[in-house]
């Protein structure tokens, strides 16, 4: 092997190196850019998420403070005879799309359900929010979990629409309940307050959102905008009770919403059990996705359920993969490319040393006459022009030893 290949072939070595070398850096710094930004994407959609929750929060604020400020019910409670508000307040209920909706005296004692008119007297002057309206006088709402007896108190029916079956979940804790019973409650309160401005009653009513979707759907379509990656939704929204789905727009194998499933071990004992955000990647029901996931709190700050969303992984490690592969191909391309110009500038460099080492030869052999053709103006070319001399100076000497010889044979 010449020196000229030995060269060539270490000159394409380290090209390839190199181009591998700075291919494999490339692809993974812009692999690993796409998944930050998407992290990224996720936290500001979970803040935005928590908005929206907030703004559903508030708007109940609204409707059941505006309720309270109702002359009928003021009047109602005046003459002590809550009954009489019973129509508007059912009414009021429908309209406004609540779940419940009751009234206490200014001790917390239930004087009135809209939803379940049979039940009455119970204290509800422990109920958080109830208890804030109460003690400042002021409008109070938050998230609050009700039990099965509190739900079948408030309102006919609530008790069932808050049961869930709990579906078995990859990941999730080990338990041994089957059902949900329990049911996530946005509540809201504020003072009936006299002519004369003293507190009289407290207005108290909220929304059931076990199986209620168009909060998360909202998130999902604000978000996302319905985008799809290979007929999936490329995000997702959950509500949760502890670590139990309750309105999700995630789907279940069989394309149902998986209402009933249970979120990770991991991200239960980050969020529930530690109160701390979880950002992160997660497998959610049956995919993986960048997620989000932020505790749910009552008013009084205790860790009612959880706020989701979540990123479908495969966009991006597909993207991550097309731009490793691209980057493959650049290197492939370069190298062949440089491989053909090598090839090139290899047979340019090695013809006339070629023709000098065969001239040479032909010149040891006894062919004074062989010359270099000079076609360059480097440095082989000197060298050939050397030659060409040293050939010329070699015949000379050799046309002057045969004269001599001719000389003295004669």
């Amino acid at each position: 092997m010449s020196r000229f290949t030995k060269l060539m072939l270490a000159f394409l070595a380290i090209i390839i190196l190199l181009s591998a070398t700075f291919s494999g850096v490339a692809a993974f710094v812009i692999g690993d850019r796409v998944l930050a930004e998407a992290a990224n994407r996720v936290e500001s959609d979970l803040n935005a998420a928590e908005e929206m929750y907030a703004a559903n929060a508030g708007t109940l604020y609204d409707q059941v403070r505006l309720s309270a400020n109702r002359f009928y019910l003021r009047d109602a409670l005046r003459a002590g005879q809550p009954e009489q508000a019973f129509g508007e307040l059912l009414a009021t209920m429908s309209d406004e799309d609540l779940d419940f909706l009751s009234v206490t005296d200014g001790r917390g004692t239930v004087l009135l359900r809209a939803g379940n008119a049979l039940v009455v007297g119970d204290s509800q002057a422990g109920d958080p929010v109830v208890a804030a309206a109460l003690q400042t006088g002021l409008p109070a709402v938050g998230s609050a979990v009700f039990d099965e007896a509190r739900l079948s108190m408030e309102a006919a029916g609530l008790a069932e629409r808050a049961r869930l079956e709990l579906v078995e979940t990859r990941g999730a804790r080990e338990t041994d309940e089957t059902v949900e019973t329990t049911g996530l409650m946005l509540v809201a309160a504020a003072p009936v307050v006299g002519y004369a401005g003293e507190a009289i009653g407290v207005l108290y009513g909220g929304r059931l959102l076990n199986g209620r979707f168009e909060i998360v759907d909202k998130i999902r379509d604000t978000l996302f905008r319905g985008v799809q990656y290979e007929g999936t939704d490329i995000g997702t929204a959950t509500l949760f009770l502890d670590d139990v789905r309750i309105a999700t727009n995630v789907l279940s194998d069989d394309g149902s919403r998986a209402v009933g499933t249970r979120v990770s071990e991991e991200v239960y004992q980050q969020v529930i059990l530690g109160r701390e955000r979880y950002l992160g990647r997660a497998y959610v029901v049956n995919d993986w996705y960048l997620t989000g996931y932020d505790p749910l709190r009552s008013i009084d700050g205790s860790v009612v359920g959880m706020i989701y969303v979540g990123l479908l992984e495969r966009p991006y490690s597909d993207l991550k993969t097309r731009s490793t592969l691209l980057f493959i191909g650049i290197t492939l391309g370069g190298v062949a490319l440089a491989t053909a110009l090598s090839i090139v500038i290899s047979r340019r460099l090695s013809t006339p040393v070629r023709a000098l080492v065969k001239a040479s030869r032909r010149l040891a052999e006894g062919d004074l006459e062989t010359r270099v053709p000079v076609t360059t103006h480097d440095e082989i070319a000197e060298l050939a022009g050397a030659f060409n001399s040293m050939a010329a100076a070699l015949a000379a000497r050799d046309e002057q030893l045969k004269e001599f010889a001719r000389k003295r044979i004669m």
